[in-house]
């Protein structure tokens, strides 16, 4: 059943996706976090950087050999609420314009993600802010180093364009706010600056390192969390 969906998922993108015309102001980014200590537990973000609308999209991702999937959470931009008439085409007055999102892992270092909606709801939220995260377990010595994930995708308009193409994992590390490969009195004035509500100017992705806890909320606990690791306790 799982797979037929799959397949119908895939099938309804592709007639949304009329031709292929990417907006070069759009596109994806992917991240990877884990911490400096090298622990197994990482959690991978997909973000749209968007100033077009898109209704549905799919993503396949090759990992690292050593890594499984064990668990994909939906993010608000595609937990859109609300409701559509679908009433003129066989569906409800009232039909839901959540999202489906189907999540398919094929093989231990390949996976497919599907998102799509009957109502032709584009993908709600800010430009920037994460769609996704896949909560991933490694073996000993796994690397999310750059060139170690591929992510080729997929986003479709309803009518008349698509944006595609393919692009390199970011491996962060937790707590690297400012993105220069360590952790230490800078993100750390960051975070506090985010806490104090200073950092408002924080990209979602960026802010995303800050929540070291992942309480979907940036507080003073992250910010403890930060500084252990700067004073590397």
């Amino acid at each position: 059943m799982n797979k037929l969906k799959l397949i119908l998922a895939t099938a309804l993108l592709s007639v949304f996706a009329v031709c292929a015309n990417a907006q070069q102001s759009d596109n994806v980014a992917t991240a990877t976090y884990g911490n400096a200590t090298g622990n197994k537990t990482r959690t991978m973000t997909v973000a749209l950087n968007h100033a077009n609308d898109y209704v549905a999209f799919t993503l396949n991702l090759t990992l690292p050999e050593g890594t499984t999937v064990t668990g994909v959470s939906v993010k608000s931009p595609l937990k859109n609420g609300g409701t559509t008439d679908l009433s003129g085409v066989g569906g409800s007055a009232t039909e839901s314009t959540d999202f489906n999102v189907l999540f398919n892992h094929t093989n231990p270092t390949k996976c497919n993600v599907v998102a799509y909606n009957y109502g032709n709801v584009a993908i709600g939220g800010e430009s920037g802010e994460i769609l996704f995260t896949i909560t991933l377990e490694t073996t000993e010595g796994v690397a999310f180093d750059e060139g170690t994930v591929e992510c080729k995708y997929e986003f479709a308009k309803l009518v008349g364009e698509s944006l595609t193409g393919t692009i390199e994992n970011d491996p962060r590390l937790w707590g690297d706010v400012v993105k220069d490969k360590n952790v230490d009195a800078t993100d750390f004035q960051a975070v506090g600056n985010i806490v104090t509500k200073l950092g408002n100017g924080t990209t979602a992705i960026d802010a995303f390192a800050a929540d070291v806890d992942q309480s979907d909320e940036i507080d003073a606990t992250d910010y403890q969390a930060i500084g252990n690791i700067v004073t590397k306790k």
